[in-house]
Formats: C-alpha cells, structure tokens, sequence
C-alpha cells in the first residue's frame, strides 16, 4: 500500500506546471512574503496554505506551512521540491529538513534549516484526506547578490546644457531584480530615468538596466552623478559615481547697480559670473551709453585710474575686479559693461554706479501674497460681522431688559382651559423652533375630535343649542415670541416694535369676543345635509383676540 501511494504521488507530482514566475513589475512586492510563511489563507478543498512569494537568503530557513482544519481527516502528505525531489512528512526528520514547532493547522508544514541555491524554484504540498489529494503551491526565491553596478562613460562626465546624453547605469545579475536609484549632488533624481529588467536565465535572475536622460545645468557643474543599487540582499546600497563636467557659454545676468559710492575714496566694483570652459577673453569698458563704449580695458590690465583683475573660485565660477581711484561725480555719470566669451559664446553684463542710497527692496511674490491673504480674511470677518448684525443674529440680537421681564413674569397668571392654551416666551431658540415644527405637523384630526366628543356629551345631556354647537371648544391659535438671546453689553436696545402681541387666556366672560367659523364638508342636495354625521362633515376653528379699550365702539358698529 505505502508503495502504490508513493507512486501515485509521483504520477501527480510530476503533472503539475511550474508556469508560476517572479513579477518585476510590482515595485512594492504585494505578492512576495519575506523569510517565512504563514497558514493564513484556505483553499476550495479547506487546506490552510500562504501561496504568497517567499524571499529568503542564502543559510536563512525556509518555513514552509500546510493543513487541514480536521486532523481526523488526515491520512498523510509529502512535499514536492523545486528539483523534483520528495519529501515525505511523516520520515522527517530528514537531509536538513524538520518538523515545524507548531503544528496547529500545519500539520503537514516543513522547515529547511539552510536555504540553498538549490531550494529556489516552486514548493508544492499534497494533502491526502478521506480518499482525496488536495493540492497547494508556492515559489521561493532564493536571493543572489546584485553586481557591482558600472556605467560606461568617462568620468568627469562632460555634457554641454543644450544635449541630452543618455547616460546608462547596468547591473548585470541579481536575483530578485535590483532597484537603481539616481542622484545628482544630494537631489534625487530618478525621475528623469527608465529601468528595465531582462531575464538572463530560467531560474528568475535578472539584469537591470537604467537609462538617464536630462539637461544638466550650469549650477549643476562639478556634482557627483551617482548611481545607486538597493537589494534585499544589501544592508546599504551598492554605488557607482562620476564627477559632472557640464560646459555652457558664459550665463548671462541682469543689469547690476552699486550704491552710495562716496566721492573721493578708491572703489573697488566686484562682478560675478560663471562660465565653463574657462573665459578666453575679458574686458572692462566704459562711455556715456552702453551702446557707445569710449574705452576698454583687458583684464588684467591697467589704464589711468582703472586697474582689472580676476578671481577664479572654481567649477566655473569667476569674479572680475575693477578699481577705481579717487571716484568722482564723473564716474558716477559713466556706464560700465563687461564682456565674457569663452569657446562657447560671449556674453556682456552691464554695470551702472551711483552715489544715491540703496532703494528699499521691493515685496517678493511670497510677501505680496500674505498681505492679499490677511487682507482678504480681514474683509470676510467685518463682512460676517455686517451679515449677523443685520440679521440680529448671536450678540447682535434684542433683547428685553431684565426689569422689564421681571415684571411681566409677575403679572403673568397661568388659567387652565379645557382646550390647550397658547404657548409663551421660551427661552431655549432650539425649543422654540421644535414648538412651532410640532403646530404645523400636528394632525387636525386630533382637534376636531376633541371638539366632536364635547358636542355630543351636550347633545346627550339635552343642553346643547345651535349656538352652543357653533362655541364648542377647539384648540386655541398658539403665538410664540422670539427667544430671548443675550445681546452684546454695549449694543442693547428696546424690542423690535413688531413684537407679537400677548395672548390672553379666554374666560367665560369674554365668550362674546370669539368668533367661530364653521365648514360644512357635505356634499349633494341640502336635505341630505341634515343626516350626515357631525363628526364626519364639520370642522371649527377658534380664533381668540385680546379686547381693547375701544371694545364698546366694536359693538356699535
């Protein structure tokens, strides 16, 4: 038995693919698991198994896991290994090979205690159960360190401003492939470059090739152009390095003032430029116009009152001198222009000398920037203020005086009515606004039955009169005030003048000043009216108003 399954297990290894291969193309490696594997994923058929990539150094272990949930089930499992070997778990443990030291769900896991280069390729478990195999595969790689990095130009680098040399870093093998980074002085970038990686055997090692392209510019002249390699493998990248020779025509440069030049002293005006390769030619001039130069003189060199000279500080920058003795007003009148040329053009920069004092110095974008800002927030903050002033909103609203609502609250007495009685002053505007959404909602039916249940316990009793049907009792009209806000201690003034009017409570005294309304909601002949139900057909409404003193010239009219 132990030989037919052994066979068996041979005919099923040897017909599985080992298509799968390792991805460049995902940078952040989403794929690959690092040094060890977990059991944190199920398959169709229930096996616990992490088919992630596992990356792994050479003498590193590999811990490989494997099971199933029910260990009832389990009959027994082997693995297959990338060179066509075979492992079987229960014989471990085994040519370097060993039980895992948790076996929870991996009851079928192995560990090698040294990866080798022989251990990279595809890992494949079967698991026997109840008269199935189940199956589950995954690749390790086995690390090999990148090569030394080269690029093949000559160092310094030279690279006029205007090309654009391609410029290739190359690492010929490394397994996974390695990552090339640039950088030029101390910025970055490896934007400006393409990387591809090629294949160079069957057993996933590759070769990484990085192309920059970019114009170098003159400030960049004399920077170290590196190229760097990172790596699993590496605990601090691999590099290679070139010095930048970057030439350019002498860079050109705005008109320059000196100032508060005092007349009588020796002046010494210090022009800088930069220019590589070296100037071949520089000379100091002067006249009434920058068009009409009277005289030159070369530099070095000498002429009356003006000396020349020149200073070189290196990659490509210079500072040309010229001295003048006993400055006059004269002088001050004068232009004076410079004139650089090297084998790769000519350039000239103006000089204007002045005895006046220095101009403050203009606002920058950035500061012209920050005044607009605050100017604008300042502008929005009067414009909110303006806004709830206008609408009596927070500290702007009015407000009665604490006496004054003393004494009202004093001379308020609360009557109970057999109908809900208008509401007061609420103090909270929250609740005033709850107060008044519950008015619009409420249900009119609730109130016409309260006026239906009250006209037939009259009816019954035999009181009821055609009047006293028409004053049956509804629900009275309810008049909120606005909520009284603390306003801003020095901006109280009186009420508005439409403030809503107080609402007395009816007595049976006042039962003349109510009005009712009644509609007949009928339809068809006018006998039929007559049958139909109350309570089906009529509505009332009572509308409650405050008497006045002119309430017996009301009654007249």
């Amino acid at each position: 038995m132990y030989r037919w399954s052994k066979f068996l297990v041979l005919a099923v290894l040897a017909s599985t693919s080992f298509a799968q291969q390792y991805s460049v193309e995902d940078p952040e490696n989403a794929n690959i698991e690092f040094k060890s594997s977990s059991a944190d994923e199920v398959n169709a058929d229930g096996l616990y198994f992490n088919t992630r990539d596992t990356i792994v150094n050479p003498g590193e272990p590999i811990n490989l896991n494997c099971g199933v949930e029910n260990i009832d089930d389990l009959k027994f499992c082997v693995w297959a290994k990338p060179n066509g070997g075979i492992v079987q778990v229960d014989e471990l443990p085994k040519d370097g090979i060993e039980m895992p030291t948790s076996l929870d769900r991996n009851q079928c896991g192995i560990s090698v205690t040294s990866a080798t280069t022989e251990d990279h390729g595809k890992w494949q478990c079967t698991v026997y159960v109840a008269g199935k195999a189940h199956k589950a595969s995954k690749k390790v790689i086995v690390t090999i360190t990148p090569t030394n990095p080269y690029m093949d130009i000559d160092d310094p680098l030279v690279v006029l401003t205007e090309d654009k040399k391609p410029i290739m870093c190359t690492v010929a093998a490394a397994r996974p492939a390695a990552q090339v980074t640039w950088m030029l002085g101390d910025r970055d970038i490896t934007v400006d470059a393409r990387s591809e990686q090629t294949l160079t055997d069957g057993q996933d090692t590759y070769k990484t090739t990085s192309t920059l392209v970019r114009h170098f510019q003159p400030m960049e002249n004399g920077k170290d152009l590196v190229c760097k390699v990172k790596h699993y493998t590496l605990d601090t990248p691999k590099m290679v390095k070139v010095k930048t020779d970057v030439q350019f025509a002498p860079v050109h440069k705005p008109p320059q003032t000196y100032y508060q030049i005092r007349p009588g002293a020796d002046y010494e005006v210090v022009y800088n430029f930069s220019s590589n390769p070296t100037p071949r030619s520089i000379v100091w001039s002067y006249g009434d116009t920058f068009e009409n130069m009277v005289a030159s003189i070369s530099v070095p060199g000498e002429d009356e009152r003006y000396t020349t000279n020149i200073q070189e500080y290196g990659n490509g920058q210079y500072a040309a001198t010229l001295y003048i003795r006993e400055f006059m007003e004269s002088d001050a009148n004068l232009r004076y222009r410079l004139t650089v040329g090297n084998d790769l053009g000519e350039t000239e920069y103006r000089v204007i000398l002045s005895m006046d004092e220095k101009p403050a110095d203009p606002l920058d974008d950035g500061a012209v920037a920050g005044i607009v800002i605050v100017v604008l927030l300042v502008v929005a903050a009067l414009g909110a203020a303006g806004y709830m002033r206008y609408r009596q909103m927070y500290c702007f609203a009015p407000v009665e005086p604490a006496a004054e609502a003393e004494d009202k609250g004093d001379g308020k007495e609360e009557k109970e009515h057999d109908t809900e009685s208008a509401r007061g002053t609420t103090a909270n505007p929250a609740a005033n606004i709850w107060n008044r959404f519950q008015a619009l909602i409420k249900p009119k039916k609730e109130q016409v039955g309260v006026l239906q249940d009250t006209k037939l316990d009259k009816m019954e009793e035999g009181e009821a009169t055609e009047e006293d049907e028409k004053k049956s009792l509804t629900k009275e009209k309810e008049v909120e005030k606005p909520a009284d806000v603390e306003m801003c201690p020095d901006d109280r003034k009186e009420p508005l003048e439409d403030k809503p009017t107080e609402i007395a409570t009816p007595t049976p005294d006042d039962k003349k000043e109510v009005v009712y309304a009644e509609l007949d909601l009928a339809k068809g002949d006018g006998d039929q009216k007559n049958q139909v139900k109350a309570e089906d057909k009529t509505e009332y409404a009572q509308i409650v108003g405050t008497v006045t003193d002119n309430k017996e010239e009301e009654k007249k009219e």
